[in-house]
């Protein structure tokens, strides 16, 4: 009874571990970095929100009100182009900065707003 219990656990941790494998694999696995610098418009901006986004599907989201350091963020790798959208709002009014990018496994992707 218990060879039989032991077995079975064992067969399921191995049915759960090629399952994540294949997951991983297919999925692309891995994460990109995203580093959102808007320094240069400190002075002008009151309030930041970045949206990450892989077609209809969010990755990432910031929202703050912090300009004097950079955002980072990481996401899974994406399966195509990314957008990656900046709302600044400022004394004269909402400023919206949007860009693409394809990043591969492993990379940082540094966006700077402003110069």
């Amino acid at each position: 009874m218990v060879r039989r219990v032991a077995s079975r656990v064992v067969l399921a941790g191995l049915v759960t571990a090629i399952a994540l494998w294949i997951v991983s694999r297919t999925d692309g696995g891995g994460t990109v970095g995203w580093i959102v610098d808007a320094r240069a418009v400190a002075g002008d901006a009151t309030a930041i929100e970045v949206t990450i986004a892989d077609g209809p599907r969010v990755l990432a989201a910031h929202s703050g009100i912090r300009l004097d350091a950079p955002i980072r963020l990481t996401t899974p790798v994406p399966r195509g182009e990314v957008t990656v959208t900046v709302d600044l709002t400022t004394a004269a009014g909402a400023r919206r900065v949007v860009r693409t990018a394809r990043p591969s496994r492993g990379a940082t992707v540094e966006l700077l707003v402003g110069e």
